[in-house]
């Protein structure tokens, strides 16, 4: 989406994190798939931070 563009974009100029995952695009509500993509990247984060 436009929105993860942008932020990938402000990332890449301005804050220089490590992506570690997919990015997440959420609306206001929470559908199951994207219920299973926040899962899927928090469990990526954890496992990031626990091998660190």
């Amino acid at each position: 989406s436009k929105a993860v563009a942008k932020i990938q974009e402000w990332n890449e100029t301005k804050l220089h994190y490590e992506a570690v995952g997919e990015p997440v695009d959420m609306k206001q509500a929470i559908t199951p798939e994207v219920k299973a993509q926040c899962e899927a990247l928090g469990k990526t984060m954890a496992e990031k931070l626990l091998a660190e």
